[in-house]
């Protein structure tokens, strides 16, 4: 899913983006798989952080009024899956081999 509206938001005239306004609605699309029994999510807009959970409405609201988090490209709250740490760890251990390991990089 494309979510370089993230890094968007006000045109130069003060008003949002369009780009930025449909990003927003295919978040808003994305997150209705993970609404709790109150009809509510954890709202990723900047000051919030994902700590508070707002109604659809108004998580839309908070976004196009004041903006989503910009380290927020992988929506783990929201139903996407995390990075695995196998794939990582693996890289790490890849790494090492060729610079000779640990031992090798303090010497």
């Amino acid at each position: 899913m494309d979510k370089s509206w993230i890094a968007l938001g006000m045109t130069p005239d003060g008003r949002m983006s369009q780009p930025f306004i449909e990003g927003v609605t295919s978040f808003i699309k994305f997150a209705m798989a993970v609404v709790d029994q109150e009809g509510k999510i954890s709202c990723p807009y900047l000051n919030y952080v994902n700590y508070y959970t707002k109604n659809l409405q108004n998580v839309q609201i908070h976004l196009l009024q004041y903006g989503i988090m910009q380290t927020y490209t992988i929506w783990h709250e929201h139903g996407e899956p995390r990075v695995s740490n196998e794939a990582h760890h693996k890289m790490a251990i890849d790494e090492d081999e060729v610079l000779g390991g640990i031992d090798a990089l303090v010497e």
